[in-house]
């Protein structure tokens, strides 16, 4: 057990300056979201929404609620082959289930530490452990989203001027992804001896609880030897292409309900980036704000108006957090 003085610990952690520069982010991060609601509820036509929810089919409900379910199997089957099979695959599920739910309702994905307090709490798996496999999925998410951003716009005529103009930053970050994804992979070894010789240099010995958060970021890395395992790794991919194209495919039907004309490979488009935005430090509860804006100035290349936009953007939304209501409430009734 590794244990650290009081003296060293407040002198690790407390850097006031740091902090204050951390709370004005957030604070301008949080302005920026809050003015994009403020613009959704100015624009909006409250009556139009209401009529869209209402003119959905109840067969479409049950269609995208079925599809929903069969994504979050996969999610759950995800951290199921990751984790060798040491959690029941249906406790698995329910799990992500729950995990999903807390990420899609707390600000600034906070409710990704969600999984590390379940899958502690119910299976003792150690959180540095859950860590790593994260961002095994989440990389392999990136990738997956990215391909399907790419897709849209090469199967779309006329190409959106801010999809256009995302398009260098988002092959930079999808050429970072996968570059770190096969170093981590074919180079695990590597990064882990390098890591113990950090660990090893008499300074970082000194500070313990720099040696205690290398430990820990060799611990996180070491999980990405699951990669040399094609079988797992294929699988991952599978799965994850799986959880987009339903995401993906349920956007096209609720938009092809309530306007036709939008072309699906728009939404597609829409999807991605709606996806990728989730990201950033803007994404506050239910990541209301930001979506919407995304939706509307895509929906915008198929002739509909800006604040019919937001419109259908907000009733995207409210559907899908719908499904995640539903989904998670009936996960809640399972006992295991």
């Amino acid at each position: 057990m590794i244990t650290v003085t009081l003296n060293e610990e407040q002198g690790m952690t407390r850097n006031p300056s740091s902090k204050r520069r951390r709370n004005i982010k957030t604070l301008i991060y949080s302005l920026i979201t809050l003015v994009f609601l403020a613009l959704i509820i100015w624009k909006i036509e409250w009556q139009e929404i209401t009529g869209m929810i209402s003119s959905v089919s109840i067969y479409i409900i049950l269609i995208t609620w079925a599809l929903y379910m069969i994504q979050s199997i996969a999610k759950g089957a995800r951290f199921y082959i990751l984790l060798d099979r040491q959690v029941p695959l249906l406790q698995m599920v329910k799990i992500s289930i729950i995990h999903n739910f807390y990420n899609v309702i707390l600000p600034f994905r906070t409710g990704e530490i969600s999984i590390l307090v379940l899958l502690k709490s119910k299976r003792k798996i150690t959180q540095t452990k859950t860590i790593g496999l994260l961002l095994i999925n989440r990389f392999f998410d990136f990738l997956i989203v990215i391909s399907l951003f790419f897709l849209g716009l090469i199967m779309l005529g006329n190409k959106p001027e801010i999809a256009l103009n995302a398009m260098p930053a988002i092959i930079i970050v999808g050429a970072l992804i996968l570059l770190a994804l096969l170093s981590l992979a074919f180079l695990n070894s590597t990064y882990v001896k390098i890591l113990d010789k950090i660990m090893n240099i008499k300074l970082i010995k000194e500070f313990k609880l720099v040696k205690w958060g290398f430990t820990k970021l060799k611990e996180v890395v070491v999980e990405f030897k699951n990669l040399k395992d094609y079988r797992k790794t294929l699988s991952i991919l599978f799965l994850t292409m799986i959880i987009f194209t339903i995401m993906t495919y349920v956007n096209v039907l609720f938009v092809h309900e309530v306007n036709p004309t939008i072309d699906p490979f728009v939404v597609v488009i829409a999807v991605g980036l709606v996806l990728l935005s989730n990201i950033l430090p803007t994404y506050l509860v239910a990541g209301y704000g930001t979506t919407e804006i995304i939706y509307a100035l895509l929906f915008m290349t198929s002739g509909v108006v800006f604040e019919t936009g937001l419109a259908i953007g907000l009733y995207i939304h409210t559907l899908f957090l719908i499904l995640v209501l539903l989904t998670t409430g009936l996960a809640l009734l399972i006992k295991r």
